[in-house]
């Protein structure tokens, strides 16, 4: 059985809060299109319901566990554990193609907002990129520098 180490907690709460929102949801970008194709009513539905249903569940589950084994790895530890190496794995693999994807989403989510107000954006092609890469090195720097700086 491998050892267990306690993990020393450097976010305040409202970090911890507001890491976990952007995570999750990454804002409310992308809910534009909800309200005009399906009607105001069923948009609101939608965004009341699918908390209750997908993400309290998954909150309470990780609160769960995260008591019973407050150890740094989340679920990967926590399904290593349970179902062995193997599945352990299997996990972190998805978890993290599954993070590749949904970070993909949010630097193009940015430029095209940015061509929004911005004319240069709508037509150049060069200058969208170079803002699409400076967005992704700005938030990498800001990773590697660590979780107490995002909280921040």
């Amino acid at each position: 059985m491998p050892d267990i180490r306690v993990v020393k907690r450097t976010l305040t709460l409202g970090a911890l809060v507001f890491i976990m929102f952007f995570t999750v949801s990454g804002g409310a970008y992308g809910l534009e299109d909800v309200v005009g194709s399906s009607g105001a009513g069923m948009a609101i539905l939608l965004i009341v319901l699918t908390p209750i249903f997908w993400s309290l569940p998954t909150a309470l589950m990780v609160a769960e566990l995260a008591t019973a084994m407050p150890v740094e790895g989340g679920f990967y530890f926590w399904v290593k554990r349970a179902l062995g190496p193997f599945w352990g794995f299997q996990e972190g693999w998805w978890s993290w193609l599954t993070t590749w994807v949904d970070m993909a989403i949010y630097p193009v989510l940015f430029v095209d907002y940015s061509a929004t107000y911005f004319k240069v954006f709508q037509t150049n092609g060069l200058a969208r990129w170079l803002l699409g890469m400076t967005v992704i090195w700005f938030f990498t720097y800001l990773n590697i520098r660590g979780a107490k700086v995002i909280g921040d």
